[in-house]
């Protein structure tokens, strides 16, 4: 005997046609996986990704503004010194690269010996200038020594300096010199006694 579901009680032609059902497909139902839109997990999920991503960009650029170099004890130096001059109607001076190698190493052996003169080397301001290559028309020269360095920023421990140059007459009367365009400058630390010499000169390159 034939039969066709058409034939057969409702009941009967639902249970065979859940039981077709089930035979083809199991008894969960097919997915596109691939398809299908991302969940709102999911989508959370990328979007915390990229809020972690730009705090590791943000660290990544506050570490970076962390290691930029402080400026150096010399340029705070001649910085304040031309903010100085300036509040006397002064041009500022051009560091010459000459003048502060030759400051630099009077500095340096100032901090050696412990001598604070403008002699310490044998020699005087102009003559350390001449020997460095640079051909002057006027020179002068500041030279001080402090303990406190480590206890300073770079810019704190060159005001400090300057300072003790302006509330003298002769050290000022070089840093407000209307004659000298250029200078240069330098720091030296004697590691074992903790003692900072600095010289600065000032000068007016000639023909």
């Amino acid at each position: 005997m034939t039969s066709s579901i058409s034939n057969q009680p409702a009941s009967n032609v639902k249970r065979n046609l859940l039981f077709i059902f089930l035979t083809l497909f199991g008894p969960t139902l097919p997915t596109l996986a691939d398809d299908a839109p991302p969940t709102v997990e999911q989508t959370s999920a990328v979007a915390g990704d990229a809020e972690r991503t730009n705090d590791v960009n943000q660290a990544n650029d506050v570490e970076q503004a962390e290691e930029k170099p402080e400026a150096t004890t010399e340029s705070c130096l001649i910085e304040q010194t031309n903010a100085y001059r300036a509040r006397y109607n002064l041009k500022p001076l051009t560091e010459n690269k000459k003048l502060s190698e030759a400051c630099r190493k009077f500095a340096e052996v100032m901090a050696r010996t412990g001598q604070l003169s403008h002699y310490a080397d044998g020699r005087s301001p102009s003559s350390r200038v001449s020997a460095a290559g640079y051909t002057w028309n006027s020179v002068a020269e500041n030279i001080a020594y402090r303990w406190d360095r480590k206890n300073m920023t770079n810019e704190q421990y060159a005001q400090a300096t300057l300072n003790q140059w302006i509330n003298s007459s002769g050290h000022r009367r070089n840093l407000l010199g209307s004659q000298y365009t250029q200078c240069g400058a330098a720091f030296a630390t004697n590691p074992q006694t903790g003692k900072t010499f600095a010289v600065m000169v000032y000068a007016r390159p000639g023909n």
